[in-house]
């Protein structure tokens, strides 16, 4: 009775120091913004863009490459292409390929560093579309360098209502519409040889299939099982082998 009654006891008292705690906690936080807040109302727009720059420039830099370490990882993998599909994705693509790229693409949706729509293409097509498609095709056949077309903007959306750290800021890359292009039509190839390579447990980014379809199998398992044991009144198993 003594250890039950001590036991009560002990536990009133964290309970007191939790309310106490929960309680201070919100003055504490209101403090740390107002100054994280006045800092930063001090800071002149250069040191902002520099702290911008230093963040999104080591975020999106490309570290160095150890091929030998890439080649042993190679060596252990086992080939899960068909030889046809391999055929597929290494033939050179086609004019109807980039035609098939600009015209899947939303035509509103926002405009990267050449201020152009895919809308725009769409319209012009007839008259600009020589041009774009032997410029993408340059780049998918030779891997010619795309310079400025490869540039892109940056466009920072808040995460909360009151951003005090750059890294409450969600990136949005805003592309050139060829740039899109070439990028689409490498997406339409991989489409097609996805299921090849890609475990039929995983159920998200996968045409076709839906991520809610696991969810939707496991509670359809849980229900036969339930139904099964009203109905029968005995223990019942389920094997779960396809998840390992």
């Amino acid at each position: 009775m003594d250890r039950m009654v001590n036991a009560i006891s002990k536990c009133t008292q964290q309970l007191a120091k939790w309310n106490a705690f929960n309680q201070m906690r919100p003055r504490t936080e209101t403090a740390k913004i107002r100054n994280e807040l006045k800092y930063f109302l001090q800071q002149s727009d250069q040191e902002i863009e520099d702290v911008n720059i230093s963040y999104f420039s080591s975020l999106f830099a490309v570290s160095e490459s150890h091929s030998d370490n890439v080649a042993q990882v190679l060596d252990c993998l086992q080939p899960r292409l068909a030889q046809w599909s391999s055929a597929f994705l290494d033939a050179p693509f086609t004019p109807n390929e980039i035609r098939r790229a600009i015209f899947n693409m939303a035509p509103t949706k926002s405009s990267g560093p050449d201020k152009l729509l895919a809308l725009f293409h769409h319209r012009y097509w007839d008259t600009i579309g020589i041009n774009v498609t032997e410029a993408s095709l340059k780049f998918l056949k030779e891997g010619e360098h795309f310079g400025s077309i490869n540039d892109t903007l940056i466009c920072l959306i808040l995460k909360v209502k009151v951003a005090m750290r750059i890294t409450e800021y969600q990136p949005i890359s805003l592309c050139s519409v060829v740039y899109k292009i070439v990028a689409k039509a490498l997406d339409n190839r991989l489409r097609t040889v996805l299921k090849e390579v890609i475990s039929v447990s995983q159920s998200a980014f996968i045409p076709g299939r839906h991520i809610s379809d696991n969810a939707v199998i496991c509670f359809e398992c849980l229900h036969a099982m339930r139904s099964k044991l009203q109905n029968e009144g005995s223990i019942g198993y389920i094997t779960v082998g396809f998840l390992g």
